[in-house]
């Protein structure tokens, strides 16, 4: 089954969902995700960066040369790996649906990527990255996503397909911006016609897949992603 969905109601999740997720996945990367890496890398602020729910650590391996890193991942095991994948204990285990054990404007830039649709409390969540954050939020989101449902054999009832709890757009992110931020850039990316060309376009300068993408978007606006910078409003 497959439903759109684009209210952020809370869902009950199973008290030992966490704990059973087990290791990151060891998923090949894809040329696009890291036309996506490069793409959020330029809209980074400042020295310090902490990406939150940061997989097996690729984004921050890319960074590391330029930047103070930090990160967060859901289990003590998965901030494990991912220390011993950077060679630094600088990722962290905390469940982002409950407050993070950090200082108020402890990293100038959080990134936040493909996590935001797995939260049963999307805003609730922002807020606490508002708080941890100095200057600004980076999200990227699937772009308008059909929400997939399948039928669990074992309870009877229909569950997200891959933990996916909420699709977004270009009108339903204002719905969960923190009040002390506000949205100061959105853009698609990875056009779906650009996905479907061999991945050797990605070798491209990232100025020329840029500019493609973009103007795919203009004409035909249906990517895979979606990226939003939230910008802390100045008191």
């Amino acid at each position: 089954m497959i439903f759109a969905q684009n209210d952020f109601k809370e869902f009950k999740r199973h008290e030992r969902y966490y704990e059973r997720l087990g290791p990151s996945p060891e998923n090949v990367l894809l040329p696009r995700d890291f036309y996506r890496f490069e793409t959020v890398k330029r809209q980074l602020r400042g020295n310090s960066v902490l990406d939150v729910g940061c997989a097996r650590a690729d984004f921050l391996n890319l960074i590391k040369s330029t930047h103070q890193i930090a990160g967060i991942e859901i289990t003590k095991s998965r901030a494990a790996l991912c220390n011993k994948l950077l060679g630094a204990d600088v990722v962290m285990a905390a469940d982002l649906e409950e407050s993070i054990d950090l200082e108020d404007n402890s990293y100038d830039t959080i990134v936040c990527m493909e996590v935001l649709k797995h939260l049963t409390a999307p805003l609730k969540t922002l807020r606490e990255l508002s708080r941890v954050s100095a200057k600004r939020i980076i999200l990227t989101v699937p772009f308008d996503e059909q929400i997939q449902y399948l039928l669990c054999v074992h309870c009877a009832t229909y569950t997200p397909y891959s933990g996916h709890l909420h699709s977004f757009n270009m009108n339903n992110i204002q719905d969960i911006v923190p009040p002390d931020t506000e949205i100061t850039h959105i853009k698609l990316i990875c056009n779906s016609i650009l996905s479907r060309l061999p991945a050797l376009i990605f070798k491209l300068p990232y100025n020329i897949i840029q500019t493609v993408d973009q103007s795919l978007n203009s004409i035909f606006p249906r990517a895979k992603w979606m990226l939003v910078n939230l910008d802390k409003i100045p008191l």
